[in-house]
């Protein structure tokens, strides 16, 4: 048995962004007996519809249809994300914690600053995961895999994937925010 929590973890900046851009991987993973989990980096408190209460509920209906074997949220502070020391301790802790063999992230490069700030935090703490002496206290484990998925800037994808079979199911998590 493999000591990992999950074999998939998607960084996402906002609660709603792994639903938006990677839900119906994740979703067809899950069907497929994947452990799947989504680390969201802010509580979205910048959300122009809801608050933070709303919001919370609305990620809990997403979690349950998406099926997710793990959910877990840092506090980067929605529109404030960015690759800083601090938030690498916490996202390697974690990774380290889950030890994932994929690691999916928004598009480094994206407009969106939270978006890019979470790519570039995600590349920079895939890279310490593995580094022994980083953040010591927990054993170092780095992903054999990081990649990113579209938010609002287009790029060249290397892998594309059929969600058809599972379209309606996505939208239905895509749906769970108002």
């Amino acid at each position: 048995m493999s000591a990992s929590k999950v074999d998939l973890l998607v960084i996402a900046a906002h609660p709603d962004d792994a639903e938006i851009g990677v839900g119906g991987i994740l979703l067809l993973l899950r069907k497929q007996g994947f452990r799947t989990g989504v680390l969201a980096l802010t509580h979205g408190e910048l959300s122009s519809r809801g608050d933070l209460t709303t919001r919370a509920r609305e990620t809990a209906a997403a979690t349950q249809i998406l099926d997710l074997s793990w959910r877990g949220q840092l506090d980067c502070g929605d529109g404030r994300v960015r690759d800083t020391d601090e938030a690498r301790a916490q996202l390697v802790g974690v990774v380290r914690e889950l030890r994932p063999q994929i690691v999916r992230a928004p598009w480094k490069d994206d407009w969106h600053p939270d978006h890019a700030g979470a790519g570039q935090l995600a590349l920079r703490s895939w890279y310490l995961c593995g580094v022994g002496k980083y953040a010591p206290g927990s054993a170092p484990f780095r992903p054999a895999r990081l990649g990113y998925f579209m938010c609002h800037d287009l790029f060249e994808p290397s892998i594309v994937v059929d969600i058809g079979a599972v379209w309606e199911q996505k939208m239905l998590a895509v749906r769970a925010y108002a």
